[in-house]
C-alpha cells in the first residue's frame, strides 16, 4: 500500500492541474473570472463520490458493454474519429499563422523544414 502513495499524489496533483486549467479554459471562453481556492475546496468534497460513481460507472461499462465493442465496424470508428478532428479544428486560428509566417519552411509539413528537421539542423 505504502509504495502506491507516491504514484497516487502524483496521479491526484495532476488531475487537479487538469481539472483547474480546464476551468480557466471554460471560464475564459464564457468571459468570467475564476476563484481556483473555490475550484480546490468543491473538488475535496465531491472528489470521493464523484470517484465512487465513476468506477461503478466504468466496472458496468466493462463487464457489459465491452463485448458489444467488437461488433463496431472499423470504418464506422474512423468515420467517428474524422468528425472529432474536424470539430477540433480551428480554421481561423490555422489561417492567422499561415498569413503571419515569414517563411514556408516555417510549416512542419515543408520539403526543406522536413529535410532539416531530420537532419538535426
Amino acid at each position: 500500500m505504502v509504495p502506491l502513495l507516491g504514484p497516487a499524489f502524483s496521479i491526484a496533483m495532476l488531475g487537479t492541474i487538469e481539472s483547474l486549467l480546464s476551468a480557466v479554459l471554460a471560464d475564459s471562453m464564457a468571459g468570467l473570472t475564476h476563484d481556483s481556492s473555490q475550484e480546490l475546496i468543491g473538488q475535496g468534497g465531491i472528489n470521493p463520490i464523484a470517484g465512487i460513481t465513476h468506477s461503478l460507472t466504468l466496472i458496468a461499462t466493462l463487464l457489459f458493454l465491452v463485448p458489444l465493442a467488437g461488433q463496431i465496424p472499423l470504418g464506422a470508428l474512423a468515420a467517428i474519429l474524422f468528425v472529432v478532428a474536424y470539430n477540433m479544428r480551428d480554421l481561423h486560428h490555422f489561417l492567422l499563422i499561415a498569413r503571419s509566417a515569414s517563411r514556408p519552411e516555417s510549416f512542419v509539413g515543408s520539403d526543406r523544414g522536413h529535410k532539416s528537421f531530420m537532419q538535426g539542423t
